[in-house]
């Protein structure tokens, strides 16, 4: 199983996303919490995934945090709940609304997400019901997680031959605030330049 990914966001097109691993490009259905949550400029990030194999397909699933995948698996539990109607639901509302929805057993708030009848409601009621307690106080806290430009930075020295210590040092020695990584890669590839002359 796959339970997340780290990498760059090379396409998007919602509902679906890729996400380039070390060249490779995985593609993966998401909620539009997700799209909302990811950042604007090229960065590394972690998502958080659910892997669905079926006889006709393998599918994965995005989220920006883990209480959130977490709320979709317990979606999946319920009868008459598949991955395209968990979806829909944390497309149409946060884990928070979802909580609140089923403490309230609010049957026609959890009708207006697309996919989801009367029925498959009241039974997401009686199944989860102060069940999900915690979940949407988690989901506050999780973001995106985006791989600092420091952390980058080392780690592209390390991929040229550089020792951990060596990398770790040069970046620190880069003066300057909220750099990006390739600013702080520059600076330290400068800097140690200039410490051998």
């Amino acid at each position: 199983m796959i339970g997340q990914l780290r990498g760059s966001v090379v396409s998007r097109q919602p509902p679906w996303l890729v996400l380039d691993v070390a060249g490779v490009g995985y593609e993966m259905e998401a909620p539009t919490s997700c799209f909302a949550a990811l950042p604007d400029e090229a960065g590394e990030i972690i998502l958080y995934t659910h892997f669905v194999m079926r006889q006709d397909a393998q599918l994965l699933y995005a989220f920006t945090g883990v209480a959130e995948r977490d709320v979709f698996r317990r979606l999946l539990k319920v009868n008459g709940v598949g991955p395209k109607v968990a979806l829909a639901i944390l497309s149409t509302m946060t884990a928070t609304d979802l909580l609140v929805c089923l403490d309230n057993e609010n049957v026609a708030q959890l009708t207006r997400v697309p996919g989801l009848g009367k029925k498959t409601a009241q039974r997401l009621i009686v199944d989860l019901k102060g069940k999900l307690v915690g979940f949407g106080e988690q989901q506050e806290g999780d973001r995106v997680s985006v791989m600092p430009a420091r952390t980058e930075a080392v780690q592209a020295l390390q991929s040229l031959g550089y020792s951990s210590s060596e990398a770790e040092q040069a970046v620190r020695a880069v003066p300057g605030k909220n750099l990006t990584d390739a600013e702080l890669l520059r600076g330290a590839l400068q800097g140690m330049r200039q410490a051998k002359a």
